[in-house]
């Protein structure tokens, strides 16, 4: 009998030091992913191709002024969005926080903005990787009877 109950405790021991190891760490939320830190646009197309600066082009980033390749785009817990300027500012009389409105998580892979300002509309970004340093979306904004598909890659800002 002592045999016996030896054996059954070493093998649920064992079954439960099994079940442990395989249970992965599910990490953070996607909500806490995209709501930790600002993010600064990295790279940023468009199909078809628009006009940016005077230029017809799909690389909407490479043709932005450095002075907006810095801004920043931070979404907050409580449900914010703000995009702001960075570092370098093309004028200095512009508001810090050019653009701002309201997000929700529509699912675990889309999440709408909604522009407070009276020309905005909601619009779905469709999350297409977010890790930790890394956020890529793609998302549609029609203009002129054209719909304009974005996709736009954001790093973790420095410093933050």
């Amino acid at each position: 009998m002592k045999n016996t109950t030896l054996r059954f405790w070493a093998v649920a021991l064992l079954g439960l030091a099994g079940l442990t190891a395989c249970r992965q760490d599910e990490g953070p939320s996607t909500t806490d992913l995209l709501t930790q830190s600002p993010w600064i646009t990295t790279s940023m197309t468009v199909d078809p191709v628009a006009l940016v600066n005077g230029r017809v082009t799909s690389d909407v980033f490479r043709n932005l002024p450095p002075c907006d390749q810095d801004d920043l785009f931070e979404l907050t817990a409580e449900g914010r969005y703000f995009f702001t300027e960075g570092p370098t500012r093309c004028q200095p009389q512009r508001p810090q926080v050019v653009e701002e409105g309201t997000w929700v998580m529509k699912d675990d892979k889309v999440f709408t903005l909604s522009v407070t300002s009276s020309t905005g509309f909601p619009v779905d970004w469709n999350i297409v990787e977010v890790t930790p340093e890394r956020l890529q979306v793609v998302y549609a904004v029609p203009r002129g009877g054209i719909i304009y598909t974005y996709n736009r890659t954001f790093a973790r800002a420095p410093g933050r």
